[in-house]
């Protein structure tokens, strides 16, 4: 989280051991803090939707 702050990344996706375990990840928006879990399988749909609030 250190790096990503230090580049002033807008979200971040993080993938332990646990998510992998579960089949999932955490996708945290590093301007509000805020944080969802998903599907792994969904990721390229919530990176779309990311994309489409940037834009």
């Amino acid at each position: 989280m250190e790096i990503a702050a230090k580049y002033a990344v807008g979200y971040t996706f993080i993938l332990g051991h646990k998510e992998v375990q579960d089949g999932t990840i955490i996708i945290r928006d590093m301007d509000s803090g805020t944080q969802e879990i998903i599907d792994q399988k969904k990721i390229g749909k919530a990176m779309q939707r990311i994309l489409e609030k940037k834009a």
